[in-house]
């Protein structure tokens, strides 16, 4: 046996052994950025003589359809499974299959995510803003999204289940509430590696966070190919179209909450080669990979804590002093920066094509679970016995004492003054100055660039898209949730 099929033996042996311990593997627990967010978890109370002040809170969009360049993938890959395929006997519904994706709801959210964002909203309501802790007017709270529909989407169903019995609109109470987008290019607190050039010239345009994952992907790729083909009798696949079923597999977990198609066609070891290239390419292009690809999020975190400090020393000059929330809804590629520019998930090794198969099995760095849809993270501001105390959940769990020194380790809350020392670096940051490029290429269109009558669609087309949006999100959620 080569060493390359040692390794992907390694890989299994280890991915198997996991399983038996955790439990029984479940493919809808690794699919990368495109994992489900996990089973729901009840916030911790208030630690005992403390008050909760205020909230920030950042949240990816929930789970949703494929984007265009998903979609012509799959278009494709139905013309060559159209012309001169055969299949071995159980995968006759391979040559059968037509893409269900189109470019209508391309991008938008779906049912599942929906109900992501309105449970989390609904958790949110119990555990912070009902009048036995916060209290709360829907004017008092603050919600911003990206120029993306699907985070202005989030943004209403979180808000549907938050608001109910705040308002005099329909039978669940609600009251008439807003959200605000920037425009792409000026967002620096929720887009910031659109509007940082420095990020765009060493990385975007450079594809510098691919170059490890891609090294990865045609190492190991090819043993995943000559798999499916086996498996399966097709003939003449390549990476690329193995590649377009796993993402098949990944949208039938999330779309229809089925394993018995596309998914069937990998096993353990298949799944989490695809983890690992994922994982490679969110480290160097949002994370710990490359320095600018996480302090880009400096002014989201000097924002945070700005309005904890204007809240803690009751600035009324403020925009924010009376306000009790601040809630953002955006994209993984804000979520991930933030964590890296914490401290948080950074393993004790760097990540990349060549690290040694039992490292990468045990890497903390997995968007399978720092990274689904609808991850978030929450910082609450309280006042303990005069002292003014931050916790931080990740995905509604606690992990503020995995925050950085003198932070980290602490049982109960980390001072506000401790928290600012923790993170004085990331905060002595200029935005500005930290993105600014002597000489900057000249600009393309990102990839992800959705274009309507031929003009970029962002902050204003945003705010008028999301009357139409909230009206219809409105009626699908509250439809789902009654039925």
């Amino acid at each position: 046996m080569d060493e390359e099929g040692r390794a992907t033996l390694l890989l299994l042996v280890v991915v198997v052994l996991g399983s038996c311990v955790a439990g029984a593997w479940d493919v809808s627990e690794h699919l990368g950025t495109r994992t489900p967010y996990p089973a729901a978890a009840a916030p911790p109370p208030a630690p005992a003589g403390c008050k909760l002040l205020h909230v920030n809170a950042v949240y990816r969009h929930g789970a949703r359809y494929p984007t265009a360049a998903s979609c012509s993938n799959f278009t494709a890959l139905q013309g060559f499974l159209a012309y001169g395929q055969h299949v071995l006997p159980g995968y006759e519904w391979i040559l059968q299959w037509e893409s269900p994706y189109n470019d209508v709801v391309e991008g938008l959210l779906c049912g599942r995510g929906q109900l992501e964002l309105y449970g989390l909203g609904s958790r949110f309501s119990k555990s912070y803003i009902s009048p036995t802790n916060i209290g709360a007017t829907a004017n008092q709270l603050i919600m911003q999204c990206t120029y993306k529909p699907r985070t202005g989407q989030s943004g209403v169903s979180f808000s549907l289940g938050m608001m109910q019995n705040m308002g005099d609109l329909t039978s669940c109470g609600l009251p008439a509430f807003s959200l605000y987008s920037e425009t792409k290019k000026y967002d620096k607190t929720l887009r910031f590696w659109d509007a940082c050039d420095r990020y765009q010239q060493q990385v975007q345009r450079t594809n510098a966070g691919s170059v490890q994952a891609n090294k990865y992907a045609a190492a190991h790729l090819p043993v995943v190919v000559t798999t499916v083909e086996k498996k399966t009798g097709l003939t003449n696949l390549n990476i690329n179209l193995v590649s377009t079923m796993f993402d098949l597999c990944r949208y039938d977990v999330v779309i229809y909450n089925t394993t018995s198609r596309w998914c069937s066609l990998f096993s353990p070891s298949d799944v989490e080669v695809f983890e690992v290239i994922e994982d490679l390419n969110k480290y160097y292009a949002h994370g710990y990979g490359i320095p600018i690809a996480y302090q880009d999020a400096t002014n989201l975190l000097q924002e945070i804590v700005a309005i904890m400090e204007d809240v803690a020393y009751d600035r009324t000059e403020s925009d924010y002093h009376d306000d009790v929330a601040k809630l953002r809804f955006a994209h993984a590629e804000t979520v991930l920066p933030l964590l890296a520019l914490l401290g948080l998930y950074k393993d004790p090794f760097v990540l990349s094509a060549n690290t040694p198969t039992q490292q990468l099995a045990q890497r903390v760095w997995r968007t399978s679970s720092i990274a689904t849809f609808s991850a978030n993270l929450q910082f609450l501001l309280y006042s303990c016995n005069g002292e003014f105390r931050v916790r931080v959940l990740h995905n509604e769990h606690d992990i503020t004492a995995n925050l950085a020194a003198p932070c980290r380790g602490t049982t109960s809350l980390c001072p506000l003054s401790n928290f600012k020392q923790a993170y004085a670096p990331a905060l002595g940051l200029n935005f500005d100055n930290l993105c600014a490029v002597s000489a900057q290429p000249p600009a393309t269109r990102s990839s992800d660039d959705v274009v309507l009558n031929g003009g970029s669609f962002n902050g204003v087309a945003t705010i008028m898209t999301l009357l139409v949006v909230a009206l219809v999100v409105a009626l699908v959620v509250i439809g789902m949730y009654f039925q």
